[in-house]
């Protein structure tokens, strides 16, 4: 076996041993959460006293409170407009301040959707007396098919565009595909239109390209269930020092297909 694949291994298996230790070291805090959260939300063993399926009512007190006091948290953001503040730092820049607070809040409440996700981390903080958000960014994109056949096009332009520059034709052909030129795509679909067009000076009338679509290309909060998440078992109260930090989650096979 090679020494740097030994060596990861050996990187993995002491990971892997770690956060298995975390885990154990959890258990008993998971079980008082467990068991808090049954309170919470009334789940409850079936009575057999003083007769097989009685009544077993509880009152939702601990589910009253923690509305309430969401309500209040999560107000202080959603009642302020604008998010997010910017302080220019002369009178000169204050019209390009605010363009960027729009900007931010543009982000905020419509790409990132920070509300929604700030709703669910103030429910899990009441629940479990804090929660983690995991900011990432996120790109996602999707894949379709064009066909390009020359046979549709009037005589004159079929004509015309093979007399054409090949710039000028692949120019052409992203206009009236309406080729999607973001950043992350732009290089892709052009490859795709050029070799297109070198297909078309060859004398092919029918050519199909691949093309993509940027859906997503932007932050994104996670907000992470406390009960997944793990740290060393020396770990102190001062996170940013933490050696490692493990967030445990599940995803589609699909996904993890395409990845």
């Amino acid at each position: 076996m090679p020494n740097d694949l030994k060596e990861t291994q050996d990187v993995y298996h002491e990971i892997a041993q770690s956060i298995e230790e975390s885990k154990a070291n959890t258990e008993n805090w998971q079980n008082k959460h467990d068991k808090f959260y049954r309170l919470r939300f009334r789940v409850k063993k079936a009575k057999t006293f003083p007769f097989t399926g009685c009544s077993n009512l509880r009152l939702p007190t601990i589910e009253t409170y923690i509305r309430k006091a969401k309500a209040a948290l999560v107000g202080i953001y959603s009642n302020i407009k604008p998010r997010m503040q910017v302080i220019p730092q002369t009178d000169q820049d204050l019209n390009k301040a605010n363009k960027i607070e729009k900007f931010l809040d543009y982000l905020a409440d419509y790409r990132i959707m920070l509300l929604d996700k700030l709703i669910l981390g103030c429910d899990k903080m009441l629940e479990k007396g804090f929660f983690v958000a995991k900011v990432t960014w996120a790109m996602k994109d999707r894949t379709y098919k064009e066909i390009l056949d020359m046979d549709d096009l009037p005589v004159e332009e079929a004509v015309m565009a093979y007399f054409m520059p090949e710039d000028a034709l692949a120019e052409e052909i992203a206009k009236r595909l309406n080729v999607d030129m973001s950043e992350t795509v732009v290089e892709n679909n052009m490859q795709e239109i050029a070799n297109a067009v070198v297909k078309i000076k060859a004398g092919e009338t029918k050519v199909t390209v691949t093309l993509q679509d940027e859906l997503y290309n932007a932050p994104e909060v996670l907000i992470c269930d406390p009960a997944k998440i793990y740290v060393p078992a020396d770990a102190g109260t001062e996170v940013q020092e933490l050696r490692w930090i493990c967030h445990e989650y599940f995803e589609p096979v699909e996904i993890l297909q395409e990845r």
